[in-house]
């Protein structure tokens, strides 16, 4: 079972090569994904760890890793559209 939460979140971006790509530092998201998660659910969880940037195009994705006290979730982050500098995705947490 997952649950799907919508996120239109702004985030902090780096445009990096010759075709201005949009990335979002791994940082920035994993504190972006952990202000969703304790919005929406009145939990924050206890770390997210991302492996890296994430390229916003549509539909990519990436995986991360959510910890809250002794359970770990896998955390997956979909890309649904960019705008200039903003980037909304969805994040659905594995039950």
């Amino acid at each position: 079972m997952t649950a799907r939460l919508g996120a239109l979140l702004t985030l902090s971006v780096l445009l990096a090569g010759c075709g201005q790509v949009v990335t979002v530092r791994e940082a920035q998201l994993e504190e972006d994904i952990t202000a969703q998660l304790e919005r929406t659910t009145g939990n924050a969880p206890d770390t997210v760890d991302c492996p890296g940037d994430l390229e916003a195009e549509d539909g990519n994705e990436i995986r991360c890793t959510m910890t809250r006290g002794e359970k770990q979730r896998e955390v997956t982050v979909t890309v649904t559209g960019v705008s200039g500098n903003t980037v909304d995705f969805d994040i659905e947490v594995e039950e």
